[in-house]
Order: C-alpha cells, then sequence, then structure tokens
C-alpha cells in the first residue's frame, strides 16, 4: 500500500478535535476517509517518515475496513468513511488522540494524509477515578482474644473500576512528621472492591497516580463499622 502526506488545504482538512462527553468531535471537508489515531496519554504523536513507513506496510483492506482498527507503532488506527459522523464514542480512556483526513489518488492509486499545520486535530482524554476513603474505629468484639478491643482507627477505602488498567498505576502512602512511609501500590483486583488500612497517628493517608491521565477525586468520610 503507497502512503503519501501532504499539508491541509481548504477543501481537504480534518481538524477542531475536542472532547463532548463521552464523544469526540471534529469538523472535516473534502475527505474519503477521518483517519482517527490513539496513543498513550502523555505521548506526543506526530506523522513522520518512520510512521508512514510502518503505515504502508499494512493491507489496504486491513486498513480501511477494520472493525476494532490496526495496531501501526504502538498506535491504534481507526478509519471513518466520509458521511458516516462526525463524531464517535471515545474508544479508550485515558488516550491522546488525532484525526486527519484522508483521500485516495486515483492517478497514483496511494492513500494521501492531509497534515494540519497546528495541533487542534489532537486532543487529551483523561479518566475520572473516585475514591472513598472513610475512617473509623472497630467495635469490641465480644468474642475476640481475651475480649481486648482493637482501638486502632482504620480507613476502607473503594477505588473506582476503570479499563483497561495497569498494576500499581496508583498507589497509597502515610505522609507527616517530615516522612514518607512506603508506597503500596493499588492492583487491579483491588479496584471496585473494599479493603482496609490502619490509621497512623499523625500521618495522612494520601493517594497518587503514576497516570496523568488518571484524575482521582477523593472524597472522605468517618464513622461506621
Amino acid at each position: 500500500m503507497n502512503v503519501i502526506k501532504d499539508t491541509i488545504k481548504d477543501s481537504v482538512y480534518a481538524t477542531a478535535l475536542h472532547v463532548k462527553g463521552d464523544y469526540i468531535d471534529w469538523k472535516a471537508k473534502g475527505y474519503d476517509w477521518i483517519m482517527l489515531i490513539q496513543n498513550p496519554y502523555d505521548k506526543e504523536f506526530e506523522i513522520d517518515d518512520v510512521f508512514i513507513d510502518s503505515l504502508s506496510k499494512l493491507k489496504e483492506s486491513e486498513l480501511l475496513y477494520s472493525d476494532e482498527g490496526v495496531n501501526c507503532n504502538d498506535s491504534v488506527i481507526r478509519m471513518i468513511p466520509n458521511g458516516l459522523m462526525n463524531s464517535c464514542e471515545i474508544p479508550v480512556r485515558p488516550a491522546s488522540y488525532a484525526i486527519y483526513a484522508v483521500k485516495k489518488d486515483k492517478n497514483t492509486d496511494s492513500l494521501c494524509i492531509y497534515i494540519p499545520k497546528n495541533d487542534e486535530n489532537k486532543c487529551k482524554v483523561s479518566t475520572e477515578i473516585k475514591i472513598l476513603k472513610n475512617r473509623f474505629v472497630p467495635k469490641k468484639n465480644i468474642f475476640s482474644f481475651f475480649g481486648v478491643k482493637d482501638e486502632t482507627p482504620k480507613y476502607e477505602i473503594t477505588i473506582q473500576r476503570v479499563f483497561p488498567y495497569k498494576d500499581g498505576s496508583i498507589y497509597y502512602f502515610f505522609q507527616g512528621n517530615d516522612r514518607v512511609t512506603y508506597k503500596y501500590p493499588v492492583t487491579n483486583d483491588m479496584l471496585g472492591k473494599t479493603f482496609t488500612v490502619n490509621d497512623r497517628a499523625s500521618m495522612k493517608l494520601m493517594f497518587r497516580s503514576l497516570n496523568s491521565g488518571y484524575q482521582l477525586t477523593l472524597k472522605e468520610t468517618e464513622g461506621g463499622v
């Protein structure tokens, strides 16, 4: 498959990519297909000669008519025919996206990708992850060993499940008294479930993410259990 690139023209372009709820919208004109390219959230993407070379090695039918999209140099490409839509449901969060107008050059039998002069064809889509943190003191258990009451304050933690998720992308730790404890990674199996963490005196339980596309939202409560 022969692939070439050109700069956008007044008659052929794809631009104004933006997030609208669970969809991404764009403006386009004069194209045969919209090429929607999905990348990791922090990846800076450009259509360079290396990408064009890898794209040229794909079968044209595979690229143009795949329902799930095709992989190319760690990017996922979806081709959207003209007249089908000027928006689509966001396939994956978090991720960065870019769109390009594509036309078939009948004279050379090539696919021509039209490159914008700015970044208005790109956007980033983050994911909000809700975390519930409930602090409580366990009630006395009359059947516990020697009837001793465990008065150590604890936290019930519930972290919203997201997909896809890589183990350790979110972690928690205690901070205070000019020191920070070990960072405890959150695995995929812990998401969507409630787990318990012992409180530490004069230290604050905190959460962070290694993925800048995750926006952590914390709700704190106290009591119960």
